[in-house]
């Protein structure tokens, strides 16, 4: 499992990448204004993408991983597949003809889009997300990243290619990229997604597809309140204020939310591994992983949150302009903590899935998402400042998570606060103490220079301190990646 995790991580560090590189150069030739009317289109096809399985594919997501079959395979996974392509045409077609609500209260007459593209990244998008998933569930990693990865940067090269011959860049150019891209890679692995799962023309029976939405539905719930809290923000800010706010707020939580890399990586990996191992008996050492997987997780996230606040107003400055640094700088440590919130939410709910309880994951989210919704409008309509959307971002994380924790603590002994854990918090502290003093001594982070000794320094301090506290990771990696794990996967 080390390389799958290894493998994994690198991919999504690439992914991340891409997509940090596309912020600049949006905001750096367009503005923050076009930058932010994007986020609150994306925003509206991450909904739509979330909704159009209507809770279809929880199956597949749950027994792919243990069927070596593929006419087994087969049976499982076209059913939904098809169901996924006519939903959202469907669905695609809603959202063509009710754009017009969007157009006029949230992004206004100067913003141009034509509505038509919806359909076509719903069905392309579709298409990509059902060619990952088979890779992803038949633990064919590589073939996972890479079609992960080579969306991201065929998409960035599409848009630096347009902005040299057109020099312009709109909202329909990076909608219009995003298609082709999504296009490309879809063809590209068709043919090794279909030798992964055969192919066949086959239709739900009825108490298959009555189970699957059984399971699924809550789950599609949990993708819209999930979404409610991610994104609802950006919404509630565009009424309020202005698209401006919209692009700091979104470039801020960007930013923040580089840690949960760990979660995300975690919850491709984990889910497949631990269902193949509660299905053949191992379901003991799941929290032992799951343990494991949070401190690693802690260990990242701690010294994070110490960098945001000694450089994030450098950081900003440099990555966009002063102005976004103005603005932004100060949500960086308040989203980064509700980051950790979340991401320890997230690595719990992988328990939560493998047991089949989505009940339980959909009643945090939506007591959670509803709690963000509501206190956004109340407190905006109060207060018009980027601020309020963070710190209902950060109660509402911390809501799901204690929500989530509530419901895993009565079946597996998870340790969300160790010996450890305060080591990673001390060790966090001394790189604080280490920065603040270079700091006091006048020494300029406002520069690219300035900025990456900053970083050495603060990561060399946090790691020496780690040695020193003996906060020992190599042992919990070997648990991560234990020896019966192992065994299981090469059966």
């Amino acid at each position: 499992m080390l390389k799958k995790y290894s493998v994994t991580f690198a991919g999504q560090i690439l992914v991340y990448i891409a997509g940090f590189l596309l912020i600049p150069i949006i905001v750096k030739t367009s503005g923050t204004e076009v930058y932010g009317a994007y986020v609150i289109i994306v925003s509206f096809l991450g909904i739509l993408t979330g909704v159009s399985s209507l809770g279809t594919g929880f199956l597949v997501k749950r027994f792919l991983p243990s069927i070596d079959n593929k006419e087994e395979r087969a049976n499982i996974f076209y059913p939904q597949f098809y169901f996924n392509i006519l939903s959202a045409i469907l669905l695609g077609i809603i959202a063509f003809l009710s754009f017009s609500i969007i157009e006029e209260h949230l992004l206004g007459v100067d913003v141009d889009f034509d509505e038509y593209l919806v359909v076509l990244y719903l069905i392309l998008y579709i298409l990509y997300t059902q060619t990952t998933d088979v890779f992803r569930y038949t633990h064919k990693v590589n073939l996972f990243n890479i079609s992960t990865t080579l969306y991201p940067y065929i998409f960035l090269i599409i848009i630096v290619l347009w902005y040299r011959f057109d020099e312009i860049i709109t909202i329909n150019t990076l909608i219009i990229s995003q298609i082709i891209a999504l296009a490309v890679v879809f063809v590209s692995l068709l043919l090794p997604s279909i030798k992964s799962v055969s192919f066949k023309l086959t239709w739900y029976k009825k108490y298959t597809f009555i189970k699957d939405i059984k399971y699924g539905f809550p789950l599609m719930i949990v993708v819209i309140f999930e979404l409610i809290i991610s994104v609802s923000d950006r919404y509630v800010i565009a009424s309020y204020m202005d698209l401006d706010s919209v692009a700091f707020y979104t470039i801020a939580y960007s930013v923040s939310s580089i840690p949960l890399l760990l979660p995300k990586v975690i919850g491709i990996v984990l889910p497949p591994i631990m269902s193949k191992l509660k299905d053949k008996g191992g379901k003991d050492k799941i929290a032992l992983m799951i343990n494991s997987a949070l401190f690693i997780f802690c260990m990242i996230i701690f010294p994070f949150t110490i960098g945001v606040i000694m450089l994030g107003d450098p950081l900003l400055s440099l990555y966009t302009n002063k102005e976004t640094a103005a603005a932004a700088a100060g949500l960086l440590p308040i989203i980064t903590m509700a980051i950790f919130f979340y991401g320890v939410g997230s690595i719990l709910s992988s328990i939560l899935f493998v047991d089949m309880k989505t009940k339980s994951i959909f009643l945090a989210n939506s007591v959670a998402g509803l709690l963000n919704l509501i206190a956004n409008i109340v407190i905006f309509s109060i207060i018009n400042d980027i601020y309020v959307a963070a710190w209902t971002t950060f109660c509402s994380y911390f809501l799901y998570m204690v929500l989530i924790y509530s419901q895993i603590n009565k079946e597996y002994v998870i340790k969300l606060l160790n010996i450890k854990i305060v080591k990673i918090a001390l060790s966090s502290f001394i790189m604080a103490m280490a920065l603040y003093f270079i700091k006091s001594l006048n020494f300029d982070f406002y520069t690219i220079e300035g900025l990456v000794f900053g970083v050495v320094i603060g990561c060399v301090v946090y790691i020496g301190s780690l040695f020193v506290s003996r906060a020992i990771v190599y042992k919990d990696i070997l648990l991560l990646i234990g020896k019966n794990s192992i065994e299981l996967e090469s059966e």
